[in-house]
Order: C-alpha cells, then sequence, then structure tokens
C-alpha cells in the first residue's frame, strides 16, 4: 500500500497498519447489495485513536454550549 498522508496531522503514514479510510456509505433503498464509498479522508492510527476519545463522553456531563441557540 501506498504512503498517505494524515488529513488531521499532516504526519506521512507508510505503514499499511496505521492508515485509515474514513467513508461516508450510500445505499439504494430496494436493496442492500449496491453500496457506494466516498472518501471523505485518510487519517492515521493516533487520530483515530484520539477522535474515538473525543466522541467519548465518560462523564455523561451534558455539553452546554451545544444547547445555547
Amino acid at each position: 500500500m501506498a504512503s498517505i498522508m494524515c488529513a488531521r496531522c499532516r504526519q506521512v503514514i507508510t505503514n499499511p497498519y496505521e492508515q485509515f479510510a474514513e467513508r461516508l456509505e450510500y445505499r439504494r433503498l430496494d436493496t442492500r447489495e449496491h453500496r457506494h464509498y466516498h472518501t471523505l479522508r485518510l487519517l492515521c492510527r493516533a487520530c483515530v485513536d484520539a477522535i474515538a476519545v473525543e466522541h467519548r463522553n465518560g462523564g455523561n456531563v451534558d455539553q452546554a454550549e451545544l444547547f445555547d441557540a
């Protein structure tokens, strides 16, 4: 696999086990067979782990900035 540049930290990754692709999947409504993928960005393992930590809400604390409108 070719080397990639992480879209988040801009580090060049040559190890294929450290390369991840964030994809968006489209499906037709009439069948599950035809899937269409659109790659959004390429990421390294460290950034994938950091995104997972950011999305986790371990304390179950309400984020007030989301409710300010």
